[in-house]
């Protein structure tokens, strides 16, 4: 029992520390703000051995022999994203006009309109790309509210705080895991909504390609998108040079078909938008390993 409060109050401390950090970041203007967030996530977030092993590792396999100054830029534009995001997140409104304001084409959104007039609702894909929360935020605002997952942390202050902040952009929001998916489906079902951001590794998935070599990848959104004859629409927001806004692209929708083909169909999209802005994704998961992680070198 005293174990489990000494860790409680950690965890307690620790969020403390959090909030008091993002309200310091909250005084200061913008762009003092993003560039003092860019800076801390460079220096204290991405600085680590196995972050650093993992972005190496995984540019090397996409593009062996890239100059050392190309893969040095692509790691600074992706800590720099990565902070600038998170704190906008934390920080109530930050997001709301950039998102709402934001340069906005593709034929998907006139799909999920359409299929919102029809009762139905739409699966909405994308990757930890740009700042992935801009089109939920988008959407809501146009009276199309979209709901998703959420993670749950070690932390039960940090995830509360993070359910929160996903709710607020976009609801109904749910844990990962089981009892979160038979939710989403639920809602979908229903009519409603729902983005998953689909990139990562998950074990026991299938093996599709990703910029050429194999992945672990969920095919749970087609199978939904199938199910439920949704669309199955992905989205990506671009963040704009020098913090000037967002790019949000609502593609055309994925073509029926097995949920592989599907799923297939969207690693494509979401590569080509990689190969296109490097340092707008998410280079430190461990994405292409179907075994055991092995030490850059």
């Amino acid at each position: 029992m005293a174990s489990r409060n000494r860790s409680d109050r950690s965890h307690y401390l620790r969020n403390l520390v959090q909030r008091g950090i993002v309200g310091m970041l909250r005084r200061l203007p913008e762009p003092q703000r993003s560039r003092l967030a860019g800076w801390v996530s460079r220096r204290f977030i991405f600085n680590t051995h196995r972050d650093m092993a993992l972005m190496l590792r995984n540019l090397d396999l996409i593009w062996p022999g890239q100059p050392a100054a190309e893969r040095a830029a692509i790691i600074h534009d992706v800590a720099t994203n990565v902070g600038v995001s998170a704190l906008e997140l934390f920080i109530d409104g930050a997001l709301t006009e950039a998102s709402t304001s934001a340069s906005v084409e593709g034929p998907g959104l006139q799909v999920i309109r359409d299929a919102a007039a029809e009762g139905r609702g739409a699966v909405l894909v994308t990757g930890h790309f740009g700042q992935f929360e801009v089109p939920r935020i988008y959407l809501k605002s146009i009276g199309l509210e979209v709901g998703g997952l959420y993670r749950d942390h070690v932390n039960p202050y940090l995830s509360a705080d993070v359910a929160r902040v996903a709710e607020r952009n976009g609801a109904p929001i749910f844990p990962r895991g089981a009892r979160g998916t038979r939710g989403l489906m639920k809602h979908l079902k229903g009519g409603g909504r729902i983005m998953l951001a689909i990139d990562q590794k998950v074990p026991k998935a299938d093996k599709l390609d990703f910029m050429g070599h194999p992945a672990l990848t969920s095919t749970a959104a087609a199978e939904m998108a199938l199910r439920y004859e949704v669309p199955m629409v992905p989205v990506f927001a671009l963040r704009l040079p020098d913090q000037q806004g967002f790019r949000v692209i609502f593609e055309t929708p994925i073509a029926p078909a097995s949920a592989e083909a599907m799923t297939l169909e969207f690693n494509a999209r979401l590569g080509e938008m990689v190969r296109a802005h490097p340092g707008q994704w998410l280079w430190n998961y461990d994405r292409w390993s179907l075994g055991k992680l092995k030490k850059a070198t």
